[in-house]
């Protein structure tokens, strides 16, 4: 065997030796995500604890992403593919690691026509772990102001866009204050708001949340189409999983929320769970039918249109100055003058929300465990 053959060869065994440290260092890193998403979904947890989890996670994360951007002895990047002086994983403006390197795999010749990998591309094991949902994004709008990376926060109101347009789009409306909306473009059918927009604002639809820019925000006119990376084989990355549980940690409460739409004069208060044997998570929405009537309605969010389940409080009086609805275990306050045919959302407890992304989660973890087995094997 030549000299230059035997070197090749320990070249290489010294760059897979450092690439499988690192990757038993993710998995460490997986078990204690692992650990900490069990933790956050015990019920009994108050701000302050779910704050302790988050910051833990954070630093999980913070580990995680320089381990995805480790370079080996001669400063060539592991995971960025061919493109060895490329950071495999930078932050966008809105903090989401997005893979920057090709799908290329470094060889090393270590003996006459035989060549030994020395490193995969996190496109192969980091940026494509399996999930139910995947991410959605959108072209920027023609102000230049941009959106983030859509993911799933709130599973049971999840529904993929109506095909064959695939897309929601969400429109910024002329209004003061400004406004937004989303609609199914293939059915045209309202699907969020609108509701009062504030620069920065989080905007949720059919259960995605997209981020917005509060130094460069949408303006009247905007409009962004989002289209769900890949409806036949949804994948996300593993950076992302563990960025959505430091998310969830601050999905907090036991109330139902009301969200009334942009210009109502509707204001809703309480929310509290007082009966819990008469309680079981679930949506509603308050609507008024005519005149002087109120009524509530449980209702499945994951449809297009929204689906009515059941007529919870059949119509009845409402008095502007005030009126008092007790439905499903819990007491909420109406007050304000009515348009008819307006609907305010009553939303579940944050902390089923939060169970309900840490469940599934759970199953991007597990996929994201065997992502990284299947590199060591």
């Amino acid at each position: 065997v030549s000299a230059r053959f035997i070197k090749s060869q320990d070249a290489a065994l010294r760059f897979n030796n450092e690439g499988e440290a690192h990757l038993k260092s993710m998995t460490n890193v997986l078990y204690r995500t692992q650990e900490l998403m069990i933790q956050s979904l015990n019920g009994t947890l108050d701000a302050e604890g779910l704050k302790a989890i988050g910051l833990e996670l954070q630093a999980n994360y913070d580990e995680m992403l320089a381990l995805t951007n480790s370079k080996n002895a001669n400063g060539d990047y592991f995971y960025s593919g061919f493109k060895t002086e490329q950071t495999p994983f930078e932050e966008d403006s809105f903090g989401y690691a997005q893979y920057q390197g090709d799908d290329g795999q470094r060889e090393v010749l270590v003996a006459a026509s035989f060549l030994l990998p020395v490193n995969d591309a996190g496109s192969s094991f980091i940026s494509n772990v399996p999930s139910n949902y995947g991410g959605f994004s959108a072209p920027a709008a023609v102000s230049g102001a941009q959106i983030s990376t859509g993911l799933v926060t709130d599973p049971s109101e999840f529904t993929q866009p109506t095909a064959p347009a695939s897309t929601f789009q969400i429109q910024f409306n002329a209004t003061v204050p400004l406004s937004w909306q989303a609609t199914d473009v293939a059915t045209g059918t309202l699907i969020a708001g609108p509701n009062e927009y504030q620069a920065g604002d989080e905007l949720t639809v059919q259960g995605i949340t997209v981020k917005t820019d509060v130094n460069s925000p949408p303006v009247a006119g905007d409009l962004f189409d989002l289209k769900q990376d890949s409806a036949s084989d949804p994948q996300t990355n593993i950076l992302w999983v563990i960025q959505q549980a430091i998310d969830a940690t601050q999905f907090v409460g036991n109330t139902y929320t009301a969200q009334s739409q942009a210009g109502s004069n509707i204001t809703a208060t309480g929310g509290e769970v007082l009966n819990s044997e008469q309680h079981t998570p679930a949506d509603f929405q308050v609507s008024f039918p005519a005149p002087g009537q109120i009524q509530v309605d449980e209702v499945d969010r994951s449809t297009i249109p929204v689906t009515v389940i059941a007529n919870t409080i059949p119509a009845q009086a409402y008095n502007a100055a005030g009126t008092t609805i007790a439905f499903n275990g819990t007491e909420m306050q109406f007050s304000g003058a009515q348009t008819v045919g307006e609907i305010v959302r009553i939303d579940r407890p944050e902390n089923t929300r939060r169970a309900d992304l840490i469940g599934s989660l759970q199953l991007e973890l597990k996929d994201s465990f065997i992502n990284i087995d299947n590199q060591i094997c």
